[in-house]
């Protein structure tokens, strides 16, 4: 219940690549993540929502977030 559908054409051409994370209890969806290729060849968190495009997940997981983005700035695209 959310819009990362709606960026399938980036996805396609390479642009962008969709990351969702699961509650391992519930196996529900918590994060949707939407991570874009920038200038430099970089990738960054372009999109970090919850269920339904909520923002406030950002607060509940924010370590969750600084973390991703720190491991993102390692990584050099194929």
């Amino acid at each position: 219940a959310n819009c990362v559908a709606g960026y399938y054409e980036r996805v396609a051409r390479g642009q962008s690549i969709i990351v969702f994370v699961y509650d391992r209890r519930t196996n529900e969806p918590i994060i949707n993540m939407e991570i874009c290729l920038g200038n430099g060849n970089r990738y960054y968190i372009s999109q970090f929502l919850g269920k339904q495009n909520s923002r406030t997940v950002y607060r509940e997981y924010e370590t969750y977030y600084k973390a991703y983005q720190a491991y993102l700035q390692t990584i050099k695209p194929e």
